[in-house]
């Protein structure tokens, strides 16, 4: 069940990612938020978000993390602690696609 509310969710950041609305921005943010923090958790999700994400790239994740924090940047909505967290899932998932290649 977990594997598939996992898979569930990667096909939402997918189906939401790079629409120009942004009630779609904020929900493919959200669940790259989500996403990063699942695998960060456990590394056993990596593989299974990976064959499920557009290019097997996280990338697109990391981008629609940094627009996310811009955004909460701009409309002065984010926490220090929130932006910590934020570019810590960030680096991970540049390091899972470096370990990747």
């Amino acid at each position: 069940k977990k594997q598939n509310a996992l898979l569930f969710l990667a096909d939402f950041f997918e189906r939401n990612r790079g629409r120009e609305d942004i009630e779609s921005q904020a929900f493919a943010s959200y669940s790259a938020m989500l996403l990063g923090f699942l695998m960060q958790a456990s590394d056993k999700f990596i593989k299974p978000v990976r064959n499920q994400i557009k290019d097997s790239n996280f990338q697109v994740l990391v981008q629609a993390l940094q627009d996310f924090i811009v955004l909460q940047c701009k409309a002065k909505m984010i926490t220090e602690d929130s932006l910590k967290s934020l570019v810590k899932v960030i680096d991970f998932l540049q390091k899972a696609d470096f370990k990747s290649k």
